[in-house]
C-alpha cells in the first residue's frame, strides 16, 4: 500500500529500457516524459509534474524514473597484471582468471570440456596480449604442453616462448613466391596424432575415455596448439592449387583435432583479425566451444565469432561499439547464453620477460 519511488539508470538483467517501459505500459500505469517532471520527493514519496502549465503533485504506487546519464563504464579500468603469480587459477577446471567483468569479479575461459577456442578482433584491438597473460599464468603452474604456430613473419612476443624453451614456435615463411604451408601441415598433424593417441592411454593407464574424468592429481598436463592469425593457414584466396591444397588439409586437420581434444585433454586456440567464412569454415567454428570478440570493424567479422546478435541487445554488446582505445575489452558468451563484456588484463613486456626468465630459471633447477 506504500509508494516507491525507483530511479533506473541500467535496465535490471535480462530486460531493456524499451521492454521494462512496455511491462509498465502493460500495467496500464501513466507514463511522463522526464521532461514534465519538476521534482522528487522520495521521503514523502511525490512526484511534482508540469503538464500543460498546470503543477501536479502525485504519490503513485510505482514509479519508474528513466534518465539520461551513464553509470562509469566499470571496465575502463585497466587490470594490470606485474607478475602471473598474481593470476588466481583452479587447475581442475582449467580455469586461468585473466580478465574482469563488469561486475568486478574475475573472469576465466572455461577450458574444461571444451576443444577449440576462437578468438577474433582487428589489429591493435589487443588479440595477441590477452593470449599472453592466459599462455603465462599456464605456463607458470606447469598446465600446459604448449604448441604454437605465428601467422606473422616478423617478430612478435610469441617467439620468446622458444627463446625460453617454453614453447615450440613454428613461423610462416613466405619467400620468393613460396610459402612453408607443408612444414605447418606437418606440425598440425604431429599434433592431431599426438592428441587422438590419448584415447588409448587414458583407457589403458586410467580406465576412462575421457581426460577430464581423470583425478587432477592424476591427469596429464593439457595439450595446446595456438595459431595466431590462422587467416594466413585458412585462406586459400590468391593461392596457387598447390597450396590450396595443403591449406585444405591443414584446416580438415585442425577441424579434426578441435572435435576429438574436448574428450582428449587437446585445446585448439585460434586467434584471427580477419574472420570470415573464407578463412574459417562453419563446421570449425561452430565446433570451437569457446569464443571472443574484440573490437570488431563489421557486425559480419563480430557474427562469424560469436554469432547473431539477439533482439534488442544493447548496444555496449556490440564488439563493433567497442573503441579503438579500449584494449583488451571484449565480448564472449556468457554462462547463460546471452553476451557479457570482459577485459582482459593488461601485462608489459617488462613483466612478462621477467616471468620468462624465473620460469625458465625454475626449469633449469629440476633438471
Amino acid at each position: 500500500n506504500e509508494g516507491y519511488i525507483f530511479s533506473v539508470l541500467e535496465p535490471p538483467n535480462g530486460m531493456t529500457h524499451k521492454k521494462l517501459k512496455d511491462q509498465c505500459n502493460d500495467m496500464k500505469e501513466v507514463l511522463f516524459d522526464s521532461e514534465q517532471v519538476c521534482s522528487v520527493e522520495p521521503s514523502a514519496k511525490t512526484l511534482e509534474l508540469v503538464i500543460d502549465n498546470y503543477i501536479y503533485n502525485l504519490t503513485p504506487k510505482l514509479t519508474v524514473l528513466f534518465r539520461d546519464e551513464k553509470r562509469p563504464d566499470p571496465l575502463d579500468n585497466v587490470w594490470k597484471v606485474n607478475s602471473v603469480d598474481e593470476i588466481e587459477f583452479d587447475i581442475e577446471s582449467m580455469k586461468f582468471y585473466t580478465a574482469m567483468k563488469e561486475t568486478g569479479e574475475k573472469f576465466a575461459v572455461p577450458f574444461k570440456d571444451n576443444g577449440g577456442f576462437l578468438v577474433g578482433g582487428v589489429a591493435g584491438s589487443g588479440k595477441s596480449a590477452s593470449f599472453l597473460v592466459m599462455l603465462m599464468a599456464m605456463l607458470n603452474q606447469d598446465a600446459i604442453d604448449l604448441t604454437i604456430i605465428d601467422g606473422k613473419t616478423a617478430p612478435t612476443e610469441l617467439d620468446e616462448f622458444q627463446k625460453y624453451g617454453l614453447a615450440d614456435v613454428h613461423k610462416f615463411k613466405s619467400s620468393g613466391g613460396q610459402r612453408n604451408y607443408d612444414e605447418i601441415l606437418e606440425v598440425v598433424t604431429k599434433f592431431d596424432e599426438e592428441v587422438a593417441k590419448r584415447a588409448e592411454d587414458f583407457k589403458e593407464k586410467y580406465g576412462v575415455n575421457n581426460f577430464w574424468n581423470i583425478p587432477v592429481e592424476k591427469r596429464p598436463i593439457l595439450k595446446m596448439l595456438l595459431i595466431d592469425e590462422c587467416q594466413v593457414f585458412f585462406s586459400e584466396k590468391g593461392k596457387d592449387n598447390d597450396d590450396k591444397q595443403l591449406i585444405r588439409k591443414i584446416q580438415a586437420t585442425v577441424e579434426n583435432t578441435v572435435r576429438i581434444s574436448r574428450a582428449y585433454g587437446g585445446m585448439v586456440c585460434l586467434a584471427t583479425q580477419k574472420p570470415s567464412s573464407e578463412a574459417i569454415s562453419s563446421d570449425l567454428r561452430d565446433n570451437c566451444g569457446l569464443k571472443v570478440s574484440l573490437r570488431a570493424e563489421t557486425s559480419a567479422a563480430e557474427n562469424m565469432v560469436i554469432g547473431e546478435r539477439g533482439e534488442e541487445l544493447e548496444e555496449k554488446y556490440y564488439a563493433t561499439k567497442i573503441g579503438s582505445s579500449q584494449q583488451g575489452l571484449a565480448i564472449t558468451k556468457s554462462e547463460f547464453g546471452g553476451r557479457e563484456r570482459v577485459r582482459f588484463a593488461y601485462y608489459p613486456d617488462d613483466a612478462m620477460t621477467r616471468d620468462l626468465e624465473r620460469i625458465y630459471q625454475r626449469k633449469l633447477d629440476e633438471i
